[in-house]
């Protein structure tokens, strides 16, 4: 099984907008993120985010370019501070690979929590739009990283 963890891209601070929508720079790191992945086969179940508008559109413009089973939805307990192991049970008892749009610490303490046991371990450092594939075995929670692109490292 794989699942891909992607933090939100650039959004505005709080004092330019209290909803916190993403920046011209996100939108375009989104978009080009979604084009570059969009041409590998991921085979999605789906891609999940949090309620946060950040979340959301970065989300839905991967979703033009890529094929899920499922779609693309908004979902509960992916914010900031919400408890890891909500999503990694659902992951763990997904049929295929999901995609979780969402947050730091979360994603972070996900990640570390998945490959190495321990959520306060650091893995890797999180980038705004960057998607990360972790793949494992689901009976053992045994997760690797597989791969980690970045905008930057895309032209």
């Amino acid at each position: 099984m794989k699942i891909y963890l992607v933090q939100h891209a650039v959004a505005k601070s709080e004092d330019e907008d209290p909803n916190r929508p993403l920046t011209e720079a996100g939108i375009l790191d989104a978009e080009k993120i979604g084009a570059f992945i969009g041409q590998m086969d991921l085979n999605l179940e789906g891609i999940f985010y949090s309620e946060k508008l950040r979340a959301k559109q970065t989300a839905l413009i991967m979703s033009k370019y890529l094929k899920t089973e499922f779609g693309c939805h908004e979902t509960d307990t992916l914010c900031a501070n919400d408890d890891i192991q909500v999503w990694i049970m659902r992951c763990l008892c997904a049929d295929g690979n999901p995609m979780l749009v969402g947050h730091m610490p979360h994603l972070n303490k996900m990640l570390s929590r998945l490959v190495s046991g321990d959520e306060e371990k650091q893995v890797l450092n999180f980038h705004n739009a960057g998607v990360v594939c972790i793949e494992g075995d689901e009976e053992t929670e045994d997760f690797n990283v597989k791969w980690v692109i970045l905008p930057e490292m895309l032209t």
